[in-house]
């Protein structure tokens, strides 16, 4: 082809609002993610890989453990690329990642400046991508259309799905040994798979974020004989398989010292007319 005409039609989309905004609630409880209920195909990008980690375990909860995957640099090439491929497809729509998953580090920096300017947002990324730019009084931006980019309180609409756990009550000696059962098998596994790795801690087995609420949950565990309520998404496939034997194996060592001691309490009870004198005493006052 002979001196083709280049035509720039530009990526400015006036129909769709642009708004850049600020988390109003606490970081931890990742409630400003609200908005991914619409299970819209998004990619949400986080400042390090436990907020990416702690928040991915969350929105499991909320909107189920397909619909959503998290993407960083402690994930291994395989991985990060079949779940590159698979949101690509729209396998899931959500996915929460670090600077693992864009190429362009420019990019991530671009936007932190775009979410500090102070003008049309529209006009921002119309220089930023070479478009013309053509103001749009209806929906442009939410620096120019304020009125119309207020938020709804959408704080309430969804719950976490296993809010009986907040209520359950848990033995403190029991869960002790369930938490350091757990650390154990986790240095273990560390120094079988990541001990003198760059970069990688026994948080890369399994983060102290995972490890309390597996402690919380070690009795509906047990009663569930699963671990699908942890929303757990493991470096390893084989790890929440060795955490639920863990687990199930001191489910059945506390019933049998429960029983034992059911057993002398019983053998006591029955005993009580043979006391020696100062506990029949004790026993008759």
């Amino acid at each position: 082809m002979m001196n083709p005409t280049i035509i720039n039609i530009g990526n400015d989309r006036p129909n769709i609002m642009y708004k850049v905004t600020s988390f109003k609630e606490a970081v931890s409880s990742f409630k400003d993610l609200l908005f991914l209920k619409d299970k819209a195909k998004t990619i949400v990008y986080f400042d390090n890989r436990d907020l990416a980690e702690q928040a991915g375990h969350l929105l499991r909860t909320w909107f189920g453990q397909e619909q959503v995957r998290v993407y960083h640099g402690f994930k291994t090439d395989d991985l990060k690329n079949r779940r590159m491929k698979e949101f690509r497809e729209g396998k899931y729509p959500i996915l929460l990642a670090t600077e693992a998953a864009d190429p362009v580090q420019q990019d991530l920096k671009d936007l932190i400046d775009l979410a500090n300017s102070p003008g049309c947002i529209r006009k921002y990324f119309n220089d930023y991508y070479g478009n013309e730019h053509v103001p749009v009084t209806d929906v442009c931006c939410n620096i120019c259309n304020p009125d119309e980019a207020d938020d709804k309180d959408e704080s309430s609409t969804i719950q976490p799905a296993d809010k009986a756990s907040k209520r359950e009550k848990w033995d403190k000696n029991e869960a002790e040994q369930v938490r350091n059962a757990l650390i154990v098998w986790r240095d273990n596994m560390y120094d079988l798979h990541f001990k003198g790795r760059m970069h990688d801690t026994e948080q890369t087995v399994m983060t102290d974020y995972m490890l309390n609420k597996t402690v919380k949950k070690y009795k509906s565990i047990i009663a569930a004989r699963s671990i699908d309520m942890l929303y757990w998404d493991p470096l390893n496939e084989t790890y929440p398989s060795q955490v639920l034997e863990i687990i199930m194996g001191l489910g059945k060592q506390f019933l049998e010292e429960k029983d034992e001691k059911e057993k002398k309490i019983a053998k006591k009870r029955s005993d009580g007319g043979n006391l020696e004198w100062p506990h029949l005493f004790k026993f008759l006052l």
